[in-house]
């Protein structure tokens, strides 16, 4: 009996450390993705900006 609780302890602690290994892989992905996008608004403004009129982005980002 003793056993049996142990394991069902130790399978919930490393449950809860599943879980919180995900949400902070999710958060740093939702970050990663709102900075791409940010990036790629200032890469188009600033092609924009350049010439009054779109480029692709590999020519504005050199």
């Amino acid at each position: 009996m003793k056993h049996s609780i142990l394991k069902i302890a130790l399978l919930a602690g490393t449950a809860y450390l599943i879980v919180k290994a995900v949400k902070k892989t999710k958060e740093a992905m939702e970050k990663q993705a709102e900075a791409d996008a940010a990036m790629a608004e200032e890469v188009a403004a600033e092609a924009v900006q350049n010439d009054g009129e779109p480029r692709k982005a590999e020519e504005a980002a050199d």
